[in-house]
């Protein structure tokens, strides 16, 4: 195997570890803090809504900080994973006829169009919605916050599936890749560390 495929392959799977592990720790936060707030029942002085309902903007804006995080590393690794794959591909001659390259592609395609569609669609809508909830809770406005913070609600679920759908095309991503590595025919036809790569014999080969 070339040098620049190592080189690639190293951080595709570099890549593809940081994008998962940002993904299970944001879901891991989320699990967390928000039935800790509920427990802890903080009081904001500053929003004028019922103080039983505090919990939910401590908790959203830990959440929207943690997720924010989570969409700014997804970008960074969607856009490393798919540039070092087609470096694979097209630079070091990566075959897009073998089975694993076709599935780590598919599901790399699948999670990228995942990320696509939680920054530019459901994030913007999820965002407008909590923000405009804390807006109307801090001038007291509880009606008002009422309908953002069920709206908001209301697209959670969409959230979920699609954080838990593009954890699993890159778990899959992952183990694609290192599949495809490991049987490289490269790898196999190689020689073994110290077995010396003897040339073919010439007899019989050249003019009479």
């Amino acid at each position: 195997m070339p040098t620049g495929r190592k080189i690639a392959e190293c951080i595709h799977l570099v890549a593809l570890g940081l994008w998962l592990g940002s993904l299970v720790m944001t879901a891991l936060v989320a699990a967390q803090v928000f039935p800790t707030m509920s427990r802890l029942g903080p009081v904001l002085p500053d929003y004028g809504t019922d103080p039983a309902d505090h919990w939910r903007i401590v908790a959203g804006h830990v959440g929207a900080f943690t997720f924010f995080s989570n969409d700014v590393i997804q970008f960074l690794c969607v856009l490393l994973a798919v540039v070092s794959l087609i470096a694979s591909v097209w630079l070091y001659r990566l075959s897009l006829r073998r089975i694993s390259t076709a599935i780590r592609s598919m599901l790399l395609g699948a999670a990228g169009m995942l990320v696509a569609y939680q920054l530019m669609l459901l994030g913007p809508e999820m965002n407008a919605e909590l923000k405009a909830y804390w807006r109307a809770a801090q001038v007291g406005d509880a009606s008002a916050a009422a309908l953002h913070r069920d709206a908001f609600a209301a697209l959670h679920p969409r959230a979920t599936t699609t954080l838990s759908a593009t954890m699993l095309a890159v778990l899959g991503c992952m183990v694609a890749g290192v599949w495809s590595i490991t049987s490289d025919p490269a790898l196999s036809a190689s020689p073994r560390p110290g077995e010396a790569r003897l040339e073919p014999p010439a007899l019989g080969t050249g003019p009479l």
